[in-house]
C-alpha cells in the first residue's frame, strides 16, 4: 500500500516536537519553519499535521457542506 504524504510528514514533525518541546512555542515554531517543505499544498499538509500533533483546533467551524480535502 502506498504511503501518504501525512504518513511521510508525521514522523518528521513529531521528531521536531519531541527535539524542541512545547515549553517554547517561539523556538518551535522555528524549528519547524526550518523544515518545511517548499510546495504549497505540501505545506498546507504540514500545518495541518503540525495542528493535529500539537492538539491545536481550528479557529473556524468546517463547512458540513464542503468536502474534507485531507
Amino acid at each position: 500500500m502506498k504511503e501518504t504524504w501525512r504518513e511521510r510528514l508525521a514522523p518528521i514533525v513529531a521528531h521536531i516536537i519531541a527535539e524542541n518541546g512545547t515549553s517554547d512555542m517561539k523556538a518551535l515554531r522555528k524549528a519547524l519553519a526550518a523544515q518545511r517543505p517548499a510546495e504549497s499544498w505540501l505545506y498546507k499538509v504540514w500545518l495541518s499535521e503540525i495542528r493535529n500533533q500539537l492538539k491545536i483546533k481550528p479557529k473556524h467551524k468546517p463547512d458540513p457542506t464542503q468536502p474534507e480535502l485531507f
